[in-house]
């Protein structure tokens, strides 16, 4: 999974990558993290605003030091935690809505990246008005790409 995330062009081509610190069942990324910041990627992780219900993104600098946020329009691509994901893009998190809400801002251009193992893709999830859709899902098996598989479903 990590040699795909690596491989991807939009991620070879991009510099200012925001990931994820994995939960329970989520891919863990540390290391991936941790091999961006050796290729000089600029890495951000998300910080959770509970009383906003929002996402700000901090910089990743050191452990030792304070939150640094930066503005939301730096970020070129976004690797998006989830517990299960759909062909089409749509996932299911922890569901209190905070990465939808946070998605939905996103500038046209962003590129929007799910992990998960493969037997976290289902057939289908319901979707709802203030669900975002991703542009792909990478597995340990193989690359997804969601905009393909939206048109496909929309063609007939």
């Amino acid at each position: 999974m990590e040699e795909r995330l690596f491989n991807e062009r939009d991620f070879l081509e991009k510099t200012y990558i925001l990931f994820y610190s994995a939960f329970e069942k989520e891919v863990q990324t540390k290391g991936m993290i941790k091999r961006a910041v050796e290729m000089n990627k600029k890495v951000f992780l998300p910080v959770t605003d509970f009383k906003n219900r929002n996402i700000l993104i901090s910089e990743l600098y050191n452990k030792e030091e304070e939150i640094r946020i930066v503005p939301e329009n730096v970020v070129e691509i976004i690797i998006v935690p989830g517990i299960a994901f759909s062909e089409i893009g749509s996932r299911i998190g922890f569901g209190k809505g905070f990465y939808d809400k946070f998605l939905s801002r996103l500038l046209v251009g962003v590129k929007t990246i799910g992990l998960a193992f493969d037997f976290q893709i289902v057939d289908e999830i319901p979707l709802y008005n203030h669900d975002f859709l991703l542009d792909r899902i990478i597995t340990e098996k193989r690359v997804i790409d969601c905009k393909k598989c939206r048109d496909k479903i929309e063609r007939g």
